[in-house]
């Protein structure tokens, strides 16, 4: 996190610094906290199952039916767990609902 951290230090009032690939709920604080960032870029997916498509076969296998979506349950698990450590932070309510139906 040392380069985030002095590109963040250097450039970050000129420049929002999103640390993103890799960021999970168990590593998401200590990447805000060690970079000093105030933004992640991270997509928070789930595997969902389209049983619609499943119809054809005898015995499908999930896996080729599932497509990958943004879990909204994992993006609050998440919101939950930078709270837990920072307090409230200030969200806009209305992107995070959207970026959660896609």
């Amino acid at each position: 996190f040392e380069r985030l951290r002095r590109y963040n230090e250097l450039y970050g009032n000129r420049i929002t610094i999103l640390p993103g690939g890799g960021v999970r709920r168990h590593n998401v604080v200590d990447i805000l906290k060690e970079t000093g960032c105030r933004q992640i870029h991270m997509t928070a997916k789930e595997l969902l199952l389209d049983p619609s498509t499943m119809h054809a076969d005898e015995n499908p296998d999930e896996k080729n039916y599932s497509y990958v979506a943004v879990s909204e349950k994992n993006l609050t698990e998440i919101m939950n767990e930078i709270k837990s450590r920072y307090g409230d932070l200030p969200v806009n309510k209305k992107y995070l609902k959207f970026i959660t139906h896609f």
